[in-house]
């Protein structure tokens, strides 16, 4: 199951993302990370705030076999997006690649 933090950082500016992560001090020690990897303009700033709370759970994981009712069979290929916008890219092994809803992808872990 992948855990989705909603992580509010203040540098200069309050920001927030979303981050992959198993608990919550795993959260912010990613968004730190994101933060400053993607942000040249925060380089020499300092974090002034930095919370972590759940956002989301999704049931499967990246390299996870998975059905779908009406796909089939498939690897779960990429996930992204947050909340309602959340996406899951799949690799079926009858209709191909394909993005949905992560929400509403009906995905239930394949059975061995």
């Amino acid at each position: 199951m992948t855990k989705f933090y909603r992580v509010t950082a203040i540098v200069e500016k309050e920001v927030t993302i979303i981050v992959p992560a198993e608990s919550e001090s795993e959260a912010c020690l990613n968004a730190k990370h994101n933060l400053f990897k993607h942000s040249g303009d925060w380089s020499g700033h300092r974090i002034s705030h930095l919370n972590a709370s759940l956002d989301y759970e999704i049931e499967y994981g990246i390299g996870q076999f998975v059905n779908h009712p009406k796909f089939g069979d498939g690897v779960v290929m990429a996930l992204e997006g947050k909340g309602q916008c959340a996406r899951v890219q799949v690799n079926f092994t009858d209709s191909g690649l394909k993005w949905l809803g992560a929400h509403y992808a009906k995905l239930k872990p394949a059975i061995d």
